[in-house]
């Protein structure tokens, strides 16, 4: 699903500033690389809107590794030490 329009925007926007303050890193070119996704950790428990809790860069390896690796993984600094961004 493309994050860059809609309700996801301001989503994918807080997701690249923490990539960019965490990694040093542009979002967009991380996730440039084919195969990459990007998965939002969200709540909608506000009447507001959406809270950004972080987000995380993996990908898939298909057979015969059958393997996920994880890339980045970024949780703001209001959110950290809360279990966010464990397994």
């Amino acid at each position: 699903r493309d994050c860059k329009d809609g309700e996801l925007a301001q989503l994918f926007h807080e997701a690249d500033l923490l990539c960019h303050q965490e990694f040093d890193d542009d979002l967009n070119e991380a996730l440039a690389v084919e195969g990459i996704r990007l998965g939002l950790l969200v709540s909608r428990q506000t009447l507001a809107g959406m809270d950004f809790y972080g987000f995380i860069i993996y990908k898939f390896w298909g057979p015969p590794l059958k393997a996920m690796s994880i890339s980045r993984v970024a949780v703001p600094s209001t959110y950290q030490l809360q279990g966010f961004g464990r397994q």
